[in-house]
């Protein structure tokens, strides 16, 4: 259920697959209807493009001269641009197809380029972007000082046939210090040892340990490197301290680096640290600046809206709110999610339901210990007898009288952390936008550094591919686009989707009176709110994404929850279940609804965007 396949290729494999795609073929009938719109629509979009004088931020001087109307155009040759220019694959892929397509096409190379940079920076160390890069320099003929000799370096440094597979099992294990004490021989080894930081900086960033990572990189790295070697550390170091390091360290050291190697990495990672001190105003500066360079990159376009527009909802009525959870023996990770709900506006919803489904550790101690505190008696204990599953316990929860006379329903995991304001976040935005059945928000990992666990998923092209059975068609393909990656502060927008994470998700009373329930034939658990989403799509409503709030969860989601071989076969069988559900003329339809709803906000962004920064 990952990205469409031809996103996992690279570089000209990757765009060939997707130049050949449905995707690609779809874009002939989206640009039909499209085509149908009226002609000022791209003219106001075309505002946001203006050059203005700007500090330099990196080198943006690419052959041809981004056109007004680029970023439309790009969505309308490869509609699939408007799903993400972060997901790793899906840059690769996009870039690749533009760089390898047909001579028509050559008045978008510029934005094939631009992304290939952009994916340079982010992921200096990957194989995979050090040859799209140097196959963007090399087809438009871009080159600056220095810019070769760093590229050859990595060359030599990374194209290495060496056995790694003890080396990544040791790495992907959490034993970190394990992985310092044996491998800092190899870390130190002059001909070897970025080759082998390359393969631990990822996993060592995501364990949040300062010590073990800059160990790391001083063994293949040393502080007294000199030409690409320094400049390599530096960088390595500022994205440490980005996600590690309180911002006005890491500020410091990202205003240190050179930013003709790494301008716009800079700018934008800058922006971010600028917000967490508070300073908005430095913030949207960066950012405009990175939007004019930029202006293909549909991430930045609506973060930048997002810091422009949007302003967190008054404070609401709740009084037709049901907060709803489960659980199912975890008694001290749903104290923890009582205890934060505690500390927010949670107490002035109409009800807090909490369905103990069958547990036998502390669950009921716990219930009737909050019942006691500040959630008090808006907060009602239910008890099964035996576990009855995911599906089947949403469903007993939606079914019990005072939950359905409320107006909005918000699911809550029993191993969230909520702040403060994010039930007036949902309902503010449920209200607001009364054409989505859904609303969603950001999940992160409670664990520091905090990576991505889920943002606005969509739906890829529905093109027949792996399926979990020879035996079943799967046509419905969902685009996770930020999965276990650090929050850079790119996913924090608000947009339609076809789904939302189900850790935390806001239900209409009328949409589920309309499509029905959860679907217990998913049971346990995994894919019915998946299922439950993809049918409000097929209805012709859809999720909105509010990136803005921002929810912890302690565990992941899907496969990568699953320990054993019995967890694993219960979710390849789900997905075999949701695979059945959606035949290819209703994944086609479903899959272009989804295109052109974000299609159409990504050009009403640009309207707004172009109109603030006049």
């Amino acid at each position: 259920m990952k990205c469409q396949e031809a996103n996992h290729r690279s570089g000209p494999e990757a765009g060939r697959a997707i130049l050949s795609s449905k995707a690609f073929s779809a874009g002939s009938r989206m640009r039909a209807k499209v085509g149908r719109r009226k002609p000022a629509v791209n003219r106001e979009a075309a505002d946001l493009f203006i050059t203005r004088n700007m500090t330099y931020i990196g080198p943006m001087d690419l052959p041809n001269a981004i056109t007004p109307a680029l970023l439309d155009r790009l969505i309308r040759r490869l509609p699939q641009w408007v799903l993400s220019c972060e997901e790793p694959h899906q840059q690769r892929g996009l870039a690749g197809a533009l760089l390898n397509a047909p001579p028509r096409d050559a008045g978008l190379l510029p934005a094939a380029a631009g992304l290939a940079l952009w994916a340079w920076q982010e992921r200096p160390l990957e194989v995979e972007n050090l040859h799209l890069v140097k196959s963007a320099c090399s087809k438009l003929n871009i080159s600056y000082p220095g810019m070769s000799a760093l590229l050859e370096f990595l060359s030599d440094a990374l194209l290495q046939d060496l056995k790694t597979e003890d080396f990544d099992l040791l790495a992907r294990s959490g034993e970190h210090d394990l992985l310092l004490k044996h491998g800092m021989r190899l870390l130190r080894d002059k001909r070897q040892g970025l080759f082998w930081l390359a393969r631990a900086f990822a996993p060592l960033l995501a364990a949040g340990r300062w010590d073990i990572l800059l160990a790391a990189v001083d063994a293949a790295l040393p502080p007294s490197a000199a030409g690409p070697k320094r400049l390599l550390r530096d960088r390595l170091i500022a994205e440490a301290a980005f996600c590690l390091k309180p911002p006005e360290e890491a500020l410091r050291l990202l205003e240190g680096l050179t930013p003709q190697f790494w301008g716009w990495w800079r700018a934008q990672r800058m922006a971010e640290r600028f917000l967490a001190l508070g300073r908005k105003d430095k913030a949207a500066e960066l950012y405009t600046q990175l939007v004019q360079a930029m202006p293909w990159h549909v991430n930045i376009l609506l973060r930048l809206d997002s810091l422009l527009h949007y302003e967190p909802p008054p404070p609401q009525d709740l009084s037709s709110t049901a907060l709803l959870l489960y659980s199912w023996n975890k008694a001290g990770l749903l104290e923890n999610t009582l205890d934060c709900l505690a500390g927010t506006e949670a107490a002035q919803a109409r009800c807090i339901v909490v369905l103990d489904n069958g547990s036998t550790d502390e669950t009921p101690q716990v219930l009737d210990k909050a019942a006691r505190g500040p959630l008090g008696s808006r907060l009602r204990p239910v008890r099964t007898r035996v576990n009855v599953g995911a599906p089947a316990a949403r469903n007993w929860l939606l079914s019990l009288e005072e939950v359905r006379a409320c107006e909005f329903l918000v699911f809550l995991d029993d191993d969230a952390a909520l702040q403060p304001g994010f039930l007036h976040g949902l309902a503010g935005a449920a209200r607001s936008n009364p054409q989505f059945g859904t609303i969603g928000c950001r999940i992160k990992a409670s664990a520091e550094p905090g990576f991505l666990q889920s943002a606005d998923y969509n739906l890829s092209p529905p093109q027949a591919r792996r399926s979990p059975s020879p035996d079943i068609q799967q046509h419905v393909h969902i685009f996770d686009n930020c999965a276990n990656t650090p929050d850079t502060g790119l996913f924090t927008y608000t947009r339609p989707a076809a789904h939302v994470s189900g850790c935390c998700h806001l239900l209409r009373r009328e949409t589920l009176d309309t499509l029905g329930g959860f679907d217990v034939r998913y049971s346990p658990t995994q894919f019915d709110d998946l299922d439950r989403d993809l049918r409000l799509l097929a209805s012709g409503s859809s999720c909105l994404y509010v990136g803005e709030i921002e929810v912890r969860h302690v565990q992941f989601s899907s496969l990568a929850k699953s320990k054993t071989l019995s967890q694993t076969g219960h979710i390849l069988g789900n997905m075999v279940k949701l695979a059945s559900k959606f035949d290819q003329d209703e994944a086609e339809r479903m899959f272009e609804a989804n295109l052109e709803s974000l299609h159409q906000h990504c050009l009403q962004a640009a309207k707004r965007v172009a109109s603030a920064v006049r």
